[in-house]
This record gives structure tokens, C-alpha cells and sequence, in this order.
């Protein structure tokens, strides 16, 4: 949409909400017969876009607002009413063909109906450029969307750690980049998260490897999402153990080196190798 029409629509909102409070509107929308639900539009269209900055809700209120939360908790409401008196639709799935930037991004964890793309939406979040100020979003208890914002982020370094065990690079080539998002991750007080990312950026350095520590390894290198225990089958083979890292492109067995914690892929085993592990954990 050009400025120009955008600039108008916000003056018809202007118009029609004329310095009052945003809990009557849905009420002075359901007044006005056919042009409500296309108002209804514009306004929820404006917030999506980034055109209800303070000062123009300042306008459309007759105030400013305390902090931008209010705003967004304010559309979030006013999203429920209007689906509910038939003037606006449930949900937005859009196709959305501009970069995430980071007030998009603000606007969308308040908005419960508001869907970026129709699917995969989290591949479209999954970048490192993007974790920081997800993570910053996450830390206010408020938003709605801070659990899914929390499981897109595990999603994200669990992929790319995966990754790079997959296609046999080294951990430590893409482990640094989950350093800083640590303690923003315990400032959201996000700890599980936190903790899953200390043990993917420990595993890039050498260490012993006992039969629970190969286990957790695979546990949490499975691509996508936290793959049973059992389905990682770890076995004692020589130099360590071999177990399953689970891949969308295919499940891969690998040789985990006792001494230094190494994955690599394994090789095939030989007649009465490969016996299964037994757990000394109850």
C-alpha cells in the first residue's frame, strides 16, 4: 500500500474515532452500518504496518499512550471484539514479502490472530539476526506469543547445530553465535532454554563422554524437535558409542568419541559389534 493511501485511511480512523477512547469503537463501528467493517480493516491494517505510532494514537485517542504496550494490548482487545460483532475476521494470514524488522516483530508477538505467512512461519523467524530482539520481546511476561517466541529460538539453534553435525563440520563453527543469546534467553527467564543452549555450545569443546552424556547429545542434536530417547538407540562400539541423529532429510548413525566427545559418522559395524548400551539410570 502507497503512503498516500495509508495517510488517508488514518485520517477517515481520525475522523471517525475523534479523540475518544479506543474501548468505544467497537460500538461508534457497529453504528455505521456498511462502512464499519471496512474501518475495522484499516485500523487493524494500520497497527500490522507500523502506522499507529504514539503520536498517532495520541490523535485517535486524545492522549498519548503510557508506553507502547498499551497500544498493542489496546489492538489486541479491540481484534477480539470486532471479530466477535462480525466487523473484522478472526485471523490474518498474510504472505509477507517485506523483511522482519524488529517492530514488526514487536507487533506481531501481541497479536494472537496475526499469522506472517499461512505456513512454516517459524522458518521464516529461524535467523540469528532476528534472535536477539526475540528474545528482548520474550522477556516482557505480557506477550502473548512469548512461548511460541521461546520455541522458535530452541528451533533455531537445534537446526542449525543439527546441521552442521550433518553435513560433518564442526560444532564450534556455529556454536559461538548462541553465546550472547544466553543470558538474554535468562533475562526472559526463558532458564530451560538457556540451559539446552550452554549444553549445544559446550559440546564444541573436548570432553569425556560417558553412555547418558552420548544419549543427551543426540537428545539434543535431533532436528526440529526433542526426539524421544529411545529413538536415538545408543550403542558401546569401540572408541565411544554409536547412536541415531535424527534429520528431516534422513536419520544418520554416528560415532560419538568417548574420550573427546567428537561426532562423527559411523562407520558400518562389523560381526558382534554395535551391542546395544544399557542405561545405568533408573
Amino acid at each position: 500500500m502507497s503512503r498516500s493511501r495509508q495517510r488517508a485511511e488514518f485520517e477517515r480512523l481520525v475522523a471517525t474515532f475523534a479523540a475518544s477512547s479506543w474501548k468505544t469503537w467497537t460500538a461508534r463501528l457497529q453504528h455505521l452500518g456498511d462502512a464499519g467493517p471496512g474501518l475495522a480493516v484499516s485500523l487493524l491494517r494500520a497497527y500490522r504496518h507500523g502506522a499507529l505510532t504514539p503520536e498517532r494514537w495520541a490523535r485517535l485517542t486524545g492522549g498519548p499512550p503510557r508506553d507502547l504496550a498499551e497500544i498493542d494490548d489496546a489492538i489486541r482487545t479491540l481484534w477480539d471484539e470486532l471479530h466477535r460483532v462480525g466487523l473484522a475476521d478472526g485471523h490474518d494470514r498474510g504472505s509477507w514479502s517485506t523483511e522482519v524488522t524488529p517492530g514488526m516483530l514487536h507487533r506481531w508477538a501481541w497479536q494472537p490472530r496475526w499469522r506472517l505467512v499461512d505456513q512454516d512461519e517459524d522458518l521464516l523467524l529461524m535467523s540469528d539476526a532476528l534472535t536477539p530482539r526475540m528474545l528482548e520481546i520474550a522477556a516482557d511476561r505480557r506477550v502473548p506469543k512469548r512461548d511460541t517466541i521461546v520455541a522458535i529460538v530452541e528451533h533455531h539453534a537445534r537446526d542449525t547445530a543439527c546441521q552442521a553435525v550433518y553435513e560433518e563440520r564442526p560444532l564450534a563453527e556455529v556454536t559461538p553465535s548462541f553465546t550472547p543469546w544466553i543470558p538474554l534467553a535468562r533475562a526472559a527467564r526463558a532458564n530451560d532454554l538457556a540451559d539446552y543452549m550452554e549444553r549445544l555450545v559446550g559440546y564444541a569443546s573436548p570432553r569425556a563422554v560417558d553412555l547418558e552424556g552420548a544419549e543427551q547429545r543426540l537428545v539434543d542434536l535431533g532436528r526440529c524437535d526433542r526426539p524421544p530417547r529411545h529413538t536415538v538407540d545408543v550403542r558401546e562400539a569401540e572408541g565411544g558409542f554409536t547412536g541415531v541423529l535424527v534429520h528431516s532429510a534422513g536419520d544418520r548413525r554416528v560415532h560419538i568419541a568417548a574420550a573427546t566427545g567428537e561426532i562423527t559418522r559411523a562407520s558400518p559395524p562389523g560381526p558382534g559389534r554395535g551391542r546395544k548400551a544399557t542405561s545405568r539410570r533408573r
